[in-house]
């Protein structure tokens, strides 16, 4: 497994994983929406965010990164924000946010994101 920046060769995976949400876990599906309805623009955010531009109201700079595995899939995704600089983050959101999809739960890729290498 490793961890890739997010990136249009990686479209048929990101709508898998966003089907995995949808179907066993719906409530966070909504945050992966927005790939769905246009992946281009998706991917061009995540990279503007990445580089702190274009940043939407209450954002910070933050790089996101999918974890695949060594036939493509993605497994999870993992927000690593470069400051904290508002109340929702600094006391509930932190610096790494990190999702597991449904279907690879209980695997410890969790643990597998956050280790330092």
């Amino acid at each position: 497994m490793r961890l890739v920046s997010p990136s249009l060769e990686y479209r048929a995976a990101f709508f898998a994983l966003y089907q995995d949400f949808e179907s066993n876990d719906s409530i966070n599906a909504e945050y992966y929406r927005e790939g769905v309805d246009d992946f281009d623009t998706y991917i061009q955010r995540l990279t503007d965010e990445a580089n702190g531009i274009n940043l939407r109201q209450d954002y910070v700079p933050c790089s996101h990164f999918w974890m695949v595995d060594t036939k493509g899939n993605i497994l999870g995704v993992i927000r690593v924000r470069h400051t904290i600089d508002n109340p929702f983050l600094c006391f509930e959101g932190g610096h790494i946010g990190y999702d597991i999809a449904p279907s690879y739960r209980a695997l410890d890729h969790g643990k597998t994101m956050e280790r330092p290498c």
